[in-house]
């Protein structure tokens, strides 16, 4: 029988991460415990970006101490992704895909975000904790988002017109996301080919952001530590560990995973 989940719920918070990382600093023990949020005031996505997180959301933040390796940990986005995409196919019954390194997207549109943090560590004998945020637009309505973000975001409620258990759908997502975490560990070729077989990007043309000189190419998808590949006119293959691919030729909003900063 499974252990309920500890979850931490709060009205509003300025930011479920940063709560989550003071936490886990302050108790090197903490493990499996979910930080909440109805709404945020100070939502925190990929680069620093603002994210967006009106009411219908689902903002939260999971505290893991998974046992990887320091150069590894980076993989856990990569693991959060795919759990949040099964918990989605469980709960909605759709297939979003995964948009490198760490959206959700569903019909074109960004339908969630990730944003992982590493605590510092506090002692010797524990592994860093980990804080996975994760903002997922669920019953959200266009409306409530800024007006730049209202064409390139989508919500469970705009896509498929029902309404979602917030709470089911957050028990289901979080133990999904452990679930993909403890395969990182024991198998992690498994767990990259599951995330493979949900790329939004792969055989497209693409361009990373930021680059300099530009890197715009085809998207060959996920090398083997987890890195993204992308091939050039040139004929030379790039391989990518940090910033975000965009699609060339098409406007993305950086609707800032979850400002729900996660």
């Amino acid at each position: 029988m499974q252990q309920p989940l500890k979850i931490l719920h709060y009205p509003r918070l300025d930011s479920t991460n940063s709560l989550a990382l003071e936490l886990a600093a302050a108790d090197p023990g903490l493990h499996g415990v979910v930080v909440r949020a109805d709404r945020q005031r100070c939502g925190r996505g990929q680069h620093g970006r603002v994210f967006a997180s009106p009411a219908g959301g689902l903002y939260c933040s999971l505290i893991l101490r998974p046992h990887l390796d320091i150069q590894r940990l980076s993989l856990v986005t990569l693991a959060a992704g795919v759990g949040c995409c099964l918990a989605v196919e469980e709960v909605a019954a759709l297939q979003p895909r995964l948009k490198w390194p760490n959206d959700l997207y569903l019909a074109g549109r960004k339908l969630a975000g990730i944003l992982t943090e590493t605590g510092t560590i506090t002692h010797p004998v524990t592994s860093p904790p980990v804080v996975i945020g994760i903002g997922m637009n669920v019953n959200t309505r266009a409306a409530d988002l800024p007006p730049e973000l209202q064409k390139s975001t989508v919500s469970l409620l705009e896509h498929t017109g029902r309404r979602f258990d917030p709470d089911r759908l957050l028990e289901v997502m979080v133990r999904q996301v452990m679930d993909a975490v403890a395969l990182l560990e024991e198998d992690p070729g498994t767990l990259l080919a599951r995330w493979r077989m949900r790329d939004y990007l792969v055989s497209r043309q693409v361009e990373l952001i930021p680059a300099d000189p530009p890197v715009l190419g085809r998207a060959l998808g996920l090398a083997a530590d987890g890195r993204y590949r992308i091939l050039t006119r040139d004929g030379r293959e790039h391989h990518v560990l940090a910033g975000s691919l965009r699609l060339v030729g098409r406007t993305e909003s950086g609707y800032c995973a979850p400002e729900r900063r996660l």
